[in-house]
């Protein structure tokens, strides 16, 4: 997570993070692995591909999953056709789908969920995934539609 919530000007509770008026707070106590300047498109594929040689910062965790392994991703973010944004540079579909097809290779992986939630998400996915490699992945939105969200 990019941890811009908790101490947001927008924030009305600075420092905590509920979901719903007088929730329990979601930010206490929480670790971060990856926060601010560290939330990039390489450390990302470095931690999904259990690659710690590609990874800059943050707390150096990886993906240490095996061949019999189920594996869940989750990725919220903004995107447009065929890439996600990161702070400061982007994932492509390509090197993401790359990435997927190696850690199959590599036998990484029993089964995959990939959740993306994202305007144009499903342009990440669509046409590129192959049928028999386990993954099943969902997104907000077709390749060609915005997701919707509230401010």
């Amino acid at each position: 997570m990019y941890d811009d919530i908790a101490y947001n000007p927008r924030n009305p509770t600075p420092g905590i993070v509920v979901n719903y008026l007088n929730g329990r707070d979601h930010y206490a106590g929480t670790i971060k692995d990856y926060i601010g300047a560290s939330v990039t498109a390489s450390n990302f594929l470095g931690v999904l591909q259990g690659r710690r040689e590609l990874i800059e910062g943050g707390s150096g965790k990886v993906c240490g999953s095996g061949p019999k392994d189920h594996t869940f991703v989750y990725l919220d973010s903004l995107e447009t056709r065929r890439l996600v944004s990161f702070s400061d540079d982007a994932l492509h579909a390509k090197d993401l789908t790359e990435a997927i097809k190696k850690l199959l290779e590599e036998r990484k992986y029993a089964k995959m969920v990939f959740y993306l939630y994202a305007s144009f998400s499903g342009s990440m996915f669509d046409g590129r995934l192959l049928y028999n490699i386990s993954v099943f992945s969902t997104t907000a939105a077709d390749p060609y539609e915005e997701a919707c969200t509230s401010e």
